[in-house]
């Protein structure tokens, strides 16, 4: 939700900053108090060649900043004078099966937990929360890999894409996202896997993976229920030493499993709040 109700796009945002706010160098610079160049040091050996992990990676950083939603699009925008890398550069670094995002991820934000805590001196009192949800990220080509009609719950019908699940955390000051999975759906109807017409299932790009890779993990990950993943996204939360008073979420993941999970949580109290369907199951009252 947006706190200044006269912006009514997050793009509208951006007109209040200089072109030096959101360049590379000014990123890269920012990024220090995260440690950054450790961090890419750590990944370095996944980029053999060539230009180094982290300025690739600053340029990639850079890109929501400046509305740009694509390395393609990237190239017919101003910032690309500033660099000579070629796009297959960032497309391969993209597509490494070595590199884990869920790894990066969780470093930037345990990162940023530590360096709120030491700058705040005193517990504020706000109520922390674990947060998951998921939405809809639309296609258009039936052939792109693992795509699939899933329902889109805004607009009551099934579209061609994914499903994104997103877990963040709420501190009272800052929102961090933490964790991230993309997720396809079957459908009930044998005739049209995954919503779609056979000869196109059957055309889909299939990727051949190594076993045990970080994309071979993700490429499986789209199967799962997206309730499990979730779960393992509450756990990881715990196990990386987020401190949680409440689990957030919508009726789709409001369960017994999750209600289960919440409760095994250990060395500290955490509380669910979630929507939940109206229920057609009867239930008895015990005296």
């Amino acid at each position: 939700m947006l706190h200044n109700k006269g912006i009514n796009k997050i793009s509208e945002l951006k007109t209040s900053f200089t072109h030096s706010w959101v360049e590379p160098d000014f990123i890269k610079s920012s990024l220090k108090s995260f440690t950054f160049s450790s961090l890419c040091r750590a990944l370095s050996p996944f980029k053999l060649r060539g230009y180094s992990f982290e300025s690739i990676f600053t340029m990639l950083l850079s890109l929501p900043f400046l509305g740009i939603e694509t390395v393609n699009s990237m190239y017919n925008h101003y910032l690309i004078e500033q660099t000579k890398i070629k796009k297959d550069v960032f497309y391969r670094m993209k597509n490494n099966p070595g590199t884990c995002w869920r790894v990066i991820l969780w470093l930037f934000a345990c990162k940023f937990r530590n360096v709120i805590n030491d700058k705040s001196t005193q517990d504020n009192g706000s109520l922390r929360c674990f947060i998951v949800d998921d939405s809809t990220l639309p296609k258009s080509g039936r052939l792109i890999e693992k795509v699939s009609y899933v329902w889109d719950h805004v607009l009551r019908r099934s579209i061609l894409g994914f499903k994104l699940l997103v877990a963040s955390y709420w501190d009272g000051t800052s929102f961090i996202p933490l964790d991230f999975s993309l997720h396809r759906e079957k459908g009930k109807n044998k005739e049209r896997p995954y919503g779609l017409k056979k000869k196109y299932y059957k055309k889909q790009h299939r990727s051949k993976r190594e076993k045990g890779s970080h994309s071979y993990d993700r490429s499986k990950e789209a199967d799962n229920s997206k309730i499990e993943t979730a779960i393992n996204m509450l756990r990881r939360t715990i196990s990386q030493g987020f401190k949680i008073d409440y689990a957030l979420m919508d009726s789709w993941f409001t369960c017994e499993a999750f209600i289960d999970a919440v409760k095994r949580v250990k060395n500290q109290t955490v509380h669910l709040i979630g929507m939940y369907s109206t229920p057609k199951t009867l239930f008895s009252r015990s005296l």
